[in-house]
C-alpha cells in the first residue's frame, strides 16, 4: 500500500505541476489543507476514493487512467 500510495502522489502532482496549479489552489478546490495535499504527493497519506475523484476532477484527468498509471508504477 505505500509503495502505490507513493506512486499515486507522485503522478498527482506531476499532473498538478504540468496544469500549472499550485497546491493551495489544488486545496482550496477540494477543500483539503496545502498540508495535507502535501502529504498526499509525498506518500504519507492515503486518499480517500471521494478526494481522488474531486483530485482528478480539478486537474482535468481522468481518474481510470490515473489509478492505472499507478499500477503500472508498482
Amino acid at each position: 500500500y505505500k509503495e502505490f500510495s507513493r506512486n499515486l502522489g507522485a503522478l498527482i502532482k506531476q499532473y498538478r505541476e504540468e496544469a500549472n496549479v499550485t497546491q493551495r489552489d489544488l486545496g482550496s478546490e477540494i477543500d483539503k489543507t496545502v498540508t495535507h495535499i502535501s502529504a498526499i504527493e509525498n506518500g504519507r497519506r492515503g486518499v480517500s476514493l471521494r478526494s481522488l475523484f474531486l483530485i482528478a476532477r480539478a486537474l482535468h484527468i481522468d481518474l481510470s487512467q490515473l489509478i492505472k498509471e499507478t499500477l503500472n508504477n508498482d
